[in-house]
């Protein structure tokens, strides 16, 4: 991880990647993963070192096709699976799109990690959209909820208070 973390841009904190580590070892269920907000790859990276043999790891993400484009100096499709592939041999199955155009089968992600959009309504949409995918004991993680972001702060406390777990 200390490697990893000089060399790709992201907003993963060491302990923030312990702890998802930690969890999932101990908790996660069999199942896919689902990645929602990539930027660079920092957190996708780290979820593809959990992937057991059988499962895969969905990572969406607007990449240069949204706004945010604009605020992420280099933020591409391209420097996205670039970054992946230095720490893997295979990509990840990317869909370009925001994330309230993916679809997933319900009960089938054993961790969902959503770092989007932080605004109240879009991190709302995000959760309420996740919870159904997770499998049973499938594990919701959610991003920056600590950080200036008031709309996503707001989610995830009150998320908290219904289930992280299913």
């Amino acid at each position: 991880m200390r490697r990893m973390g000089h060399q790709v841009m992201g907003f993963l904190e060491r302990d923030d990647a312990r702890m998802i580590v930690r969890l999932a070892m101990r908790q996660r269920p069999e199942g896919d993963m689902l990645e929602v907000g990539a930027l660079y790859g920092r957190s996708a990276i780290l979820l593809g070192y959990l992937l057991r043999q059988g499962e895969s790891l969905i990572v969406c993400d607007p990449f240069e096709s949204h706004l945010r484009g604009g605020l992420w100096p280099g933020l591409s499709r391209t420097a996205f699976e670039e970054n992946y592939l230095r720490y893997h041999k295979q990509l990840p199955d990317v869909r370009q799109c925001r994330s309230s155009e993916i679809s997933v089968v319900p009960g089938s992600m054993s961790l969902i990690h959503l770092d989007g959009d932080h605004l109240l309504d879009a991190a709302q949409a995000d959760v309420d959209r996740a919870i159904p995918w997770l499998a049973k004991g499938g594990l919701l993680v959610v991003n920056d909820f600590d950080l200036d972001a008031r709309g996503l702060a707001e989610v995830a406390r009150s998320t908290t208070k219904v289930a992280y777990r299913v």
